[in-house]
């Protein structure tokens, strides 16, 4: 888990995930409802994450890979979703977590600006991506000093 994500409340922080049971889709892991609060919440945490970043003289030119996480209850799904990431160039990887049938699925992006607008829309992007393969964001953190 990236220390950002543990500062500002990422499921990962209070080691609650979701589970089948949270869905009010049948047969999904995420469901419609959850995605929705979901993305609002990655898209808010994600400014003040950039401003927590502002203290280590990070600004809008800084380039920053940045590590993500997601969780899914498929070994099939955390494995579309890694293969569609690598695509996009990202190291990715999933594993079972230590909760049963919990898989996690994490790496890091490529370089991108940090500025709050390329930011915002990659995490909607990547809430958008993971609700595709029935997967849920978790957060993402970086490590300003690279």
């Amino acid at each position: 888990m990236g220390f950002w994500s543990s500062i500002f409340g990422g499921k990962g922080s209070d080691n609650s995930k979701p589970t089948p049971q949270d869905s009010d889709n049948a047969g999904r892991f995420v469901s419609e409802k959850g995605f929705q609060e979901n993305l609002y919440k990655q898209s808010v945490m994600s400014p003040m994450t950039l401003e927590q970043l502002r203290q280590y003289d990070v600004t809008d030119d800084t380039v920053l890979k940045l590590e993500f996480f997601f969780y899914s209850n498929s070994e099939e799904n955390a494995a579309r979703l890694t293969e569609e990431l690598k695509a996009l160039g990202y190291d990715a990887e999933y594993g079972p977590s230590q909760d049963d049938g919990v898989m996690i699925i994490s790496g890091w992006t490529t370089g991108m600006a940090m500025s709050e607008a390329v930011v915002v829309e990659w995490t909607q992007m990547m809430c958008r991506r993971g609700y595709d393969h029935d997967c849920e964001l978790d957060g993402w953190g970086t490590n300003p000093k690279q």
